[in-house]
């Protein structure tokens, strides 16, 4: 870690890190008055100002001014890093190819320039998206019961995408729909118009399960009004007991609990 750094030194740490263009070993942090310039899909500039800038392993970028939660500018991740110095300041580009898109951070002066590791399992506990969830029930369908058999994730309908779509134990066709917070009055009427599209398609017996940590009582009522069914699963933001059960406990995932 360098703290107020010189130009030069900086400059001699970050060429080390961002070897060959490629994003560095940790999670990157450099804080200083720079300028930024970027050109892709738009082109904009800003003056000189203090600025924080993370770079990530996996090459995604996140530059901060100081307020706000939003970055001012960001990219994701697959970015390539060029460090230079030129007129007594420090450039550091990051660049994508598809699409094309060139953050150019020009610093004039650091504060700070650090490089770090850090567990995504064991340091940060990583909060699962619906997209994890989905992921997490298709590799481990007994979660939701025993015999189900997924077939399809985002399942394309005239309704919207079925999180989850397959077969129980007895051959009915199952829909599942899943929620990672509390689920309300429109995930259920979401879930029936599934169900219902599915029935007229079909003419079998479909079943519709609404997976959730809890759910509103006016929700609750109208899937019971329609037949459908509500299991509560509630998720926790360690690790996982399917993770630590295929991985060991050092891999970060989502926690089932009311099983």
């Amino acid at each position: 870690m360098l703290l107020e750094p010189t130009i030069a030194s900086a400059y001699e740490f970050l060429a080390a890190r961002l070897k060959g263009g490629q994003p560095p070993a940790g999670v990157l942090a450099i804080a200083g008055r720079c300028r930024v310039e970027y050109q892709g899909r738009s082109a904009t500039k800003t003056d000189a100002g203090d600025r924080f800038v993370l770079v990530k392993p996996d090459g995604s970028v996140l530059l901060h001014g100081p307020r706000s939660v939003k970055p001012i500018n960001w990219q994701p991740p697959g970015a390539k890093f060029d460090v230079a110095l030129q007129n007594e300041q420090l450039l550091l580009f990051a660049r994508r190819a598809k699409p094309v898109e060139i953050i150019e951070m020009r610093f004039e002066k650091l504060s700070l320039c650090w490089l770090g590791e850090m567990d995504a399992g064991a340091g940060l506990q990583m909060s699962g998206s619906e997209f994890d969830l989905r992921d997490l029930l298709r590799s481990r369908p007994e979660l939701l019961e025993v015999g189900f058999k997924p077939w399809e994730r985002e399942r394309i309908t005239d309704q919207g995408p079925m999180d989850l779509y397959g077969e129980d134990a007895q051959g009915r066709r199952v829909v599942i729909e899943v929620k990672r917070v509390a689920a309300g009055l429109a995930e259920s009427t979401q879930l029936w118009r599934y169900v219902e599209a599915e029935r007229r398609r079909r003419g079998l017996d479909v079943r519709g399960i609404l997976v959730a940590p809890r759910i509103s009582p006016r929700a609750l009522q109208m899937l019971q009004e329609h037949g459908l069914e509500f299991l509560e699963r509630r998720w926790d933001d360690s690790a996982s007991r399917a993770a630590r059960e295929k991985s060991g406990p050092k891999q970060g995932s989502l926690a089932l609990f009311g099983e």
